[in-house]
């Protein structure tokens, strides 16, 4: 996980991160390539459901010619969706370079799950999308359009819970469902041309 936000930071520094500079009248763009960005670490969902994520936080600051700018960055929200794909291509990558098992879940989104967890505890963890899911249904609807505004509706307060209860929580309701196998091979699961 810290390597693919990593990752995706820098891209999103190097390929997004700019300026308007006004010389002589005229105002350009100019990319920077640096930022300042703070991450905040959440190893939760809303309905208290294990879901490690990073919340990063992009400050409006960069530097150019050894000066502080506001930063003027219009393609990266429009390209939001893609650096998401851009976080799971490389959690996937790491995940099997690391010699775990994945499958891909919705090849179209790029979403995946790691081999050996059953689809019972994937549910069963899956309380916010349920919620979501079951305010789609109220409406008759499932649009990406009305999906984001259930999100908002269904979102209660964040609880603030012992992390080492709800981990214990979870251990016992996955021994309850049989436990959780996922194996890790010896080598990577993927390889390069050259190690093929």
């Amino acid at each position: 996980h810290d390597a693919a936000v990593a990752s995706v930071l820098a891209k999103i520094e190097t390929r997004e991160i700019g300026t308007r500079v006004t010389k002589n009248n005229v105002t350009e763009h100019v990319k920077t390539g640096n930022m300042l960005c703070a991450k905040f670490r959440h190893y939760v969902s809303r309905a208290s459901d294990p879901q490690l994520h990073d919340h990063c936080v992009i400050l409006n600051q960069t530097m150019h010619d050894g000066k502080l700018y506001a930063v003027d960055n219009p393609d990266l929200y429009r390209n939001k969706f893609l650096y998401g794909q851009m976080y799971r291509n490389e959690l996937a990558a790491e995940l099997l370079k690391k010699g775990y098992d994945i499958h891909v879940s919705d090849a179209e989104k790029g979403f995946f799950e790691l081999k050996g967890v059953p689809d019972a505890a994937l549910e069963h963890f899956s309380q916010r999308r349920k919620e979501i899911l079951e305010k789609l249904k109220s409406w008759d609807t499932y649009g990406a359009v009305a999906a984001e505004k259930a999100v908002i509706l269904t979102r209660h307060a964040k609880e603030q819970k012992d992390l080492g209860l709800l981990t214990e929580s979870w251990r016992a309701t996955l021994n309850e469902m049989g436990g959780v196998k996922i194996e890790k091979t010896e080598g990577p699961v993927l390889r390069t041309a050259e190690e093929k």
